[in-house]
C-alpha cells in the first residue's frame, strides 16, 4: 500500500503526520482538512487501494458527512414543540423579509388587510366568506412562493439567462392567475349584494 507523495522529496514515499494507513473500511470515504485550510481527500475502492493528496502534514480526520454526528449516527432533529417553535420562526422571518423586498407583496398585503375584514361583513353564507377569504391568502401564497423563486435564481447568478427567465416568468404568470381566481370569486360572490346595494 503506498503513501502519498510530499512536495519538494520526488519519488520518496513517506506517510502523512496523523494519517494511520488502513484507518478507514474499504469502500468509504473520508475527508480531511489539514491545518492551514487544506484539505485531502482520501478514497478507498473495493480492492484495499487509495489516493490521497495533501498540502500539509499534519491532518485532522472530520466527517464526511455533516449530518452525522461523531459516533456515525445521524444527528438529532428536533422534534415535538420545539420543532414547531422553530418552523413559525422562519416562516415569520420569510414573511418580514418578503414585506421589506418585494414591493408587490406590500401591495397586496395591504389589499388583503382592506378585503379580509370586508369578507367578515359581507352578508354572506359561511362558505361564500371562506371562499372569499382563501381567495386572498391564495394570492399572498403565490406571491412567497414567486418570491422564493425569484431570491433562488438571484442566488445562483444575477446574469440573464433563457432558463432564469422562464422560472421568473411562469412564476410571475402563477400570481397572474391568482389574483384572476380572488377577483372572479369576488365579483361573482358580492356583485349581486352591491348591485341590490345600489337599488337595481
Amino acid at each position: 500500500m503506498g503513501y502519498p507523495k510530499q512536495r519538494g522529496n520526488e519519488g520518496k514515499m513517506t506517510p502523512c503526520a496523523g494519517c494511520t494507513p488502513g484507518a478507514c473500511p474499504p469502500g468509504r470515504q473520508t475527508v480531511l482538512r489539514c491545518q492551514g485550510g487544506a484539505k485531502i481527500s482520501q478514497i478507498y475502492d473495493n480492492l484495499g487501494r487509495f489516493r490521497h493528496a495533501a498540502r500539509l502534514p499534519t491532518c485532522t480526520p472530520i466527517m464526511s458527512n455533516p449530518t452525522e454526528s461523531s459516533s456515525g449516527r445521524p444527528a438529532a432533529k428536533r422534534s415535538g414543540p420545539a420543532r414547531a417553535l422553530f418552523a413559525l420562526r422562519h416562516s415569520f422571518d420569510g414573511i418580514v423579509a418578503t414585506l421589506r423586498e418585494e414591493s408587490a407583496f406590500r401591495q397586496e398585503a395591504a389589499l388583503a388587510a382592506l378585503l379580509l375584514p370586508a369578507a367578515l361583513l359581507m352578508p354572506l353564507s359561511a362558505i361564500e366568506r371562506v371562499l372569499l377569504i382563501v381567495s386572498v391568502l391564495l394570492v399572498l401564497l403565490v406571491e412567497l412562493l414567486n418570491s422564493s423563486i425569484e431570491a433562488a435564481i438571484d442566488r445562483i447568478s444575477l446574469e440573464r439567462h433563457e432558463l432564469s427567465k422562464r422560472a421568473k416568468d411562469c412564476g410571475s404568470a402563477a400570481v397572474a392567475i391568482a389574483l384572476l381566481i380572488c377577483a372572479v370569486t369576488w365579483g361573482v360572490l358580492c356583485w349581486p349584494i352591491v348591485h341590490r346595494w345600489l337599488g337595481g
